[in-house]
């Protein structure tokens, strides 16, 4: 399975794209150091995708960090 073309998607499009295709997946989510960095959580977007040894495609997604205009 071809798991690269998912990176760099919205997760909302990855998911439909698999749910679509009728592949099983998981999510995981990664965040910044608490405070750090601003972040926009309504915006996720898949950084990484990995098959695990079940067939399960895990997508990791992380929030799109906010502009800050100074």
């Amino acid at each position: 399975m071809i798991t690269t073309e998912y990176v760099g998607l919205c997760a909302i499009d990855a998911i439909e794209r698999l749910n679509s295709r009728n592949i099983k997946f998981e999510m995981k989510y990664t965040v910044p150091i608490k405070g750090f960095f601003k972040v926009n959580p309504d915006m996720l977007y898949i950084i990484r995708t990995r098959e695990l040894k079940n067939g399960i495609l895990e997508l990791t997604s992380a929030a799109k960090m906010r502009k800050e205009v100074l």
